[in-house]
Protein backbone atom coordinates (compact mmCIF):
# COMPACT_ATOMS: atom_id res chain seq x y z
CA UNK A 1 0.00 0.00 0.00
CA UNK A 2 1.22 3.40 -0.41
CA UNK A 3 1.34 5.80 2.19
CA UNK A 4 2.80 9.65 2.44
CA UNK A 5 3.62 9.81 6.08
CA UNK A 6 5.68 7.72 8.41
CA UNK A 7 3.40 6.26 11.79
CA UNK A 8 7.11 5.90 13.15
CA UNK A 9 10.55 7.07 13.28
CA UNK A 10 11.87 4.25 11.56
CA UNK A 11 9.76 0.84 10.43
CA UNK A 12 10.45 -1.95 7.60
CA UNK A 13 7.90 -4.04 5.70
CA UNK A 14 9.36 -7.62 4.57
CA UNK A 15 7.80 -10.18 2.84
CA UNK A 16 7.79 -13.36 0.13
CA UNK A 17 7.82 -12.50 -3.34
CA UNK A 18 8.41 -16.00 -4.78
CA UNK A 19 11.75 -16.86 -3.71
CA UNK A 20 12.82 -13.91 -2.58
CA UNK A 21 12.38 -11.49 0.08
CA UNK A 22 11.02 -8.15 -0.46
CA UNK A 23 11.53 -5.29 1.66
CA UNK A 24 10.62 -1.75 2.03
CA UNK A 25 11.50 1.43 4.72
CA UNK A 26 9.38 4.04 6.23
CA UNK A 27 11.07 6.17 8.03
CA UNK A 28 10.84 10.55 9.30
CA UNK A 29 12.39 12.48 6.59
CA UNK A 30 13.10 14.85 9.94
CA UNK A 31 15.71 12.36 11.52
CA UNK A 32 17.08 10.54 8.33
CA UNK A 33 17.99 11.51 4.75
CA UNK A 34 17.53 9.32 1.72
CA UNK A 35 21.37 8.64 1.63
CA UNK A 36 21.00 7.05 5.20
CA UNK A 37 18.35 4.69 4.51
CA UNK A 38 19.88 3.44 1.72
CA UNK A 39 23.18 2.77 3.34
CA UNK A 40 20.93 0.84 5.93
CA UNK A 41 18.94 -0.83 3.55
CA UNK A 42 22.21 -1.94 1.77
CA UNK A 43 23.53 -3.38 5.64
CA UNK A 44 20.16 -4.77 6.14
CA UNK A 45 20.50 -7.04 2.51
CA UNK A 46 24.03 -8.01 3.71
CA UNK A 47 22.54 -9.48 7.06
CA UNK A 48 20.38 -10.97 5.60
CA UNK A 49 22.57 -12.64 2.40
CA UNK A 50 25.16 -13.67 5.27
CA UNK A 51 22.32 -15.28 7.47
CA UNK A 52 21.47 -17.15 4.58
CA UNK A 53 24.83 -18.17 3.55
CA UNK A 54 25.63 -20.11 6.62
CA UNK A 55 23.01 -20.66 9.17
CA UNK A 56 24.71 -22.08 11.85
CA UNK A 57 26.79 -18.54 12.09
CA UNK A 58 26.31 -16.14 15.49
CA UNK A 59 24.44 -12.77 14.88
CA UNK A 60 27.29 -11.23 15.96
CA UNK A 61 29.34 -12.31 13.17
CA UNK A 62 26.95 -11.65 10.46
CA UNK A 63 28.46 -9.25 7.75
CA UNK A 64 27.01 -5.58 8.03
CA UNK A 65 29.52 -3.06 5.55
CA UNK A 66 29.93 -3.59 1.78
CA UNK A 67 33.63 -4.33 0.80
CA UNK A 68 33.79 -1.00 -0.15
CA UNK A 69 32.94 0.37 3.61
CA UNK A 70 34.98 -2.23 5.06
CA UNK A 71 38.09 -1.01 3.29
CA UNK A 72 37.73 2.95 4.10
CA UNK A 73 37.00 1.59 8.04
CA UNK A 74 39.54 -1.17 8.43
CA UNK A 75 42.26 0.26 5.99
CA UNK A 76 42.00 3.85 4.75
CA UNK A 77 40.91 5.49 8.16
CA UNK A 78 43.42 3.81 9.74
CA UNK A 79 46.63 4.71 7.49
CA UNK A 80 47.69 6.79 10.06
CA UNK A 81 50.75 6.10 10.16
CA UNK A 82 53.80 8.87 10.22
CA UNK A 83 57.51 8.97 9.69
CA UNK A 84 57.81 11.19 12.52
CA UNK A 85 61.44 12.45 13.91
CA UNK A 86 62.83 9.78 16.61
CA UNK A 87 64.34 12.65 18.85
CA UNK A 88 66.70 11.54 21.55
CA UNK A 89 64.28 13.00 24.39
CA UNK A 90 61.66 15.63 25.53
CA UNK A 91 64.72 17.83 26.72
CA UNK A 92 66.57 17.37 24.01
CA UNK A 93 63.72 19.24 21.56
CA UNK A 94 63.23 21.90 24.11
CA UNK A 95 67.08 22.17 23.92
CA UNK A 96 67.21 22.53 20.47
CA UNK A 97 64.52 25.14 20.72
CA UNK A 98 66.92 27.40 23.23
CA UNK A 99 69.38 27.50 20.34
CA UNK A 100 66.97 28.18 17.94
CA UNK A 101 65.50 31.40 19.82
CA UNK A 102 67.52 31.73 23.33
CA UNK A 103 66.25 35.04 23.71
CA UNK A 104 62.52 34.88 23.03
CA UNK A 105 60.21 34.60 25.55
CA UNK A 106 59.08 30.94 26.81
CA UNK A 107 57.56 31.36 29.84
CA UNK A 108 55.33 33.92 31.07
CA UNK A 109 53.47 34.41 35.01
CA UNK A 110 52.00 37.63 37.02
CA UNK A 111 54.09 39.58 34.93
CA UNK A 112 57.26 37.93 35.32
CA UNK A 113 58.84 36.35 32.14
CA UNK A 114 61.75 33.82 31.31
CA UNK A 115 63.47 33.71 28.06
CA UNK A 116 64.25 30.35 26.44
CA UNK A 117 67.87 30.73 27.84
CA UNK A 118 67.03 31.66 31.12
CA UNK A 119 64.06 28.69 31.68
CA UNK A 120 66.68 26.60 30.35
CA UNK A 121 69.54 27.64 32.97
CA UNK A 122 66.78 27.31 35.97
CA UNK A 123 66.05 24.21 34.74
CA UNK A 124 69.57 22.64 34.46
CA UNK A 125 70.52 23.70 37.71
CA UNK A 126 67.52 21.74 39.13
CA UNK A 127 68.00 18.63 37.05
CA UNK A 128 71.85 18.80 37.67
CA UNK A 129 71.09 18.83 41.32
CA UNK A 130 68.15 16.18 40.61
CA UNK A 131 71.07 13.86 38.82
CA UNK A 132 73.24 14.34 42.05
CA UNK A 133 70.87 12.54 44.24
CA UNK A 134 70.20 9.69 42.04
CA UNK A 135 67.35 10.98 39.79
CA UNK A 136 67.67 9.61 36.23
CA UNK A 137 65.73 7.32 33.58
CA UNK A 138 62.46 5.22 34.96
CA UNK A 139 62.82 7.16 38.62
CA UNK A 140 59.72 9.07 39.73
CA UNK A 141 59.91 12.79 41.19
CA UNK A 142 56.51 14.25 42.82
CA UNK A 143 55.78 17.43 41.80
CA UNK A 144 53.49 19.71 44.44
CA UNK A 145 53.41 23.06 43.23
CA UNK A 146 50.67 25.73 42.69
CA UNK A 147 50.58 27.09 38.92
CA UNK A 148 53.68 29.08 38.59
CA UNK A 149 57.03 29.66 36.73
CA UNK A 150 58.48 27.29 39.30
CA UNK A 151 55.93 24.56 37.79
CA UNK A 152 57.69 24.54 34.49
CA UNK A 153 60.98 24.90 35.60
CA UNK A 154 60.09 21.53 37.76
CA UNK A 155 58.57 19.56 35.07
CA UNK A 156 61.26 20.50 32.46
CA UNK A 157 64.14 19.98 35.43
CA UNK A 158 63.04 16.49 36.31
CA UNK A 159 62.67 15.52 32.65
CA UNK A 160 66.19 16.92 31.75
CA UNK A 161 67.72 14.90 34.76
CA UNK A 162 65.84 11.55 32.55
CA UNK A 163 62.79 11.14 35.45
CA UNK A 164 59.53 10.96 35.33
CA UNK A 165 57.38 13.53 36.88
CA UNK A 166 54.16 12.40 39.25
CA UNK A 167 52.45 15.45 39.57
CA UNK A 168 50.08 16.12 42.75
CA UNK A 169 47.41 18.94 43.15
CA UNK A 170 47.84 20.99 46.32
CA UNK A 171 44.20 21.31 46.59
CA UNK A 172 43.62 17.46 46.34
CA UNK A 173 42.37 16.05 49.87
CA UNK A 174 45.06 14.96 52.33
CA UNK A 175 44.49 11.32 52.02
CA UNK A 176 44.32 11.19 48.54
CA UNK A 177 47.56 13.08 48.67
CA UNK A 178 48.84 10.15 50.81
CA UNK A 179 47.65 7.38 48.96
CA UNK A 180 49.37 8.99 45.95
CA UNK A 181 53.33 9.64 47.42
CA UNK A 182 52.54 5.95 49.04
CA UNK A 183 51.69 4.38 45.61
CA UNK A 184 54.40 6.58 43.08
CA UNK A 185 56.73 5.58 46.26
CA UNK A 186 59.05 9.28 44.85
CA UNK A 187 62.46 9.40 46.45
CA UNK A 188 62.19 13.52 45.86
CA UNK A 189 59.29 15.93 45.82
CA UNK A 190 59.47 19.11 44.65
CA UNK A 191 57.21 21.79 46.09
CA UNK A 192 56.67 25.23 47.27
CA UNK A 193 57.77 26.07 51.16
CA UNK A 194 54.50 27.78 51.83
CA UNK A 195 53.09 24.15 51.04
CA UNK A 196 54.96 22.08 52.86
CA UNK A 197 53.14 22.31 55.81
CA UNK A 198 50.43 21.01 54.44
CA UNK A 199 51.46 17.60 52.89
CA UNK A 200 50.67 14.44 54.51
CA UNK A 201 53.52 12.33 55.83
CA UNK A 202 55.88 10.60 53.46
CA UNK A 203 59.56 9.63 53.28
CA UNK A 204 60.67 11.66 49.98
CA UNK A 205 63.22 14.31 49.76
CA UNK A 206 61.63 17.66 49.55
CA UNK A 207 63.16 20.22 47.30
CA UNK A 208 61.56 23.95 47.68
CA UNK A 209 61.49 25.56 44.47
CA UNK A 210 60.72 29.02 45.29
CA UNK A 211 63.22 28.94 48.38
CA UNK A 212 66.52 30.35 48.35
CA UNK A 213 68.00 27.11 48.16
CA UNK A 214 72.12 26.87 48.31
CA UNK A 215 72.35 23.75 46.58
CA UNK A 216 70.42 24.24 43.78
CA UNK A 217 72.15 27.75 43.02
CA UNK A 218 75.40 26.61 43.40
CA UNK A 219 74.45 23.54 40.63
CA UNK A 220 75.74 23.83 37.21
CA UNK A 221 72.92 25.68 34.70
CA UNK A 222 74.84 23.38 31.68
CA UNK A 223 72.66 20.99 30.15
CA UNK A 224 72.71 17.97 32.00
CA UNK A 225 73.18 15.59 28.90
CA UNK A 226 71.33 12.63 30.37
CA UNK A 227 70.43 9.74 27.60
CA UNK A 228 67.26 8.07 27.81
CA UNK A 229 65.84 5.90 25.21
CA UNK A 230 62.25 6.94 23.61
CA UNK A 231 60.81 3.83 25.78
CA UNK A 232 61.48 5.50 29.08
CA UNK A 233 58.66 6.76 31.64
CA UNK A 234 57.76 10.27 31.30
CA UNK A 235 55.02 10.40 33.72
CA UNK A 236 52.76 8.80 35.89
CA UNK A 237 49.39 10.93 35.97
CA UNK A 238 46.67 9.27 38.87
CA UNK A 239 42.86 9.32 37.45
CA UNK A 240 40.59 10.54 39.50
CA UNK A 241 39.74 7.39 40.90
CA UNK A 242 35.82 8.08 40.53
CA UNK A 243 35.12 4.09 40.02
CA UNK A 244 37.78 2.51 42.55
CA UNK A 245 41.11 3.74 43.72
CA UNK A 246 43.05 6.10 41.55
CA UNK A 247 45.52 4.56 39.07
CA UNK A 248 48.48 5.79 38.08
CA UNK A 249 48.52 5.97 34.07
CA UNK A 250 52.02 6.25 32.24
CA UNK A 251 53.13 7.45 29.15
CA UNK A 252 56.62 7.12 27.59
CA UNK A 253 59.08 10.09 26.01
CA UNK A 254 57.68 8.81 22.34
CA UNK A 255 54.50 8.62 22.91
CA UNK A 256 54.60 12.64 23.76
CA UNK A 257 56.79 13.70 21.29
CA UNK A 258 54.70 11.50 18.79
CA UNK A 259 51.87 13.31 19.93
CA UNK A 260 53.89 16.69 19.40
CA UNK A 261 55.06 16.39 16.10
CA UNK A 262 50.93 15.36 14.79
CA UNK A 263 49.77 18.57 16.69
CA UNK A 264 52.39 20.76 15.28
CA UNK A 265 51.56 18.59 11.24
CA UNK A 266 48.10 18.84 12.15
CA UNK A 267 47.43 22.72 13.59
CA UNK A 268 50.94 24.42 12.29
CA UNK A 269 51.91 26.32 15.32
CA UNK A 270 53.62 29.67 15.15
CA UNK A 271 55.09 32.00 18.35
CA UNK A 272 51.60 34.04 17.51
CA UNK A 273 49.34 31.29 18.44
CA UNK A 274 48.08 30.71 22.03
CA UNK A 275 46.97 27.61 23.30
CA UNK A 276 44.75 26.38 26.24
CA UNK A 277 46.28 24.03 28.19
CA UNK A 278 43.63 22.22 30.20
CA UNK A 279 46.01 19.34 31.97
CA UNK A 280 49.37 18.72 33.50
Amino acid sequence: METRAARFDLDIHVWESGDDLAAVFHYNTDLFDAATIERMAAHYRNLLEGAAEDVERRLSELPLLTEGELRQVVVEWNATGRDYPRAASLAALFEAQVERTPEAAALAFEGKLLTYRELNREANRLANHLVSLGVGPEVRVGICVERSLEMVVGLLGILKAGGAYVPLDPSYPEDRLAFMLADADVPVLLTQARLSASLPAHGARVIHLDADDGALAQSSDANPGVVVSPDVLAYVIYTSGSTGRPKGAMNTQAGIYNRLFWMQEEYGLTESDRVLQRGW
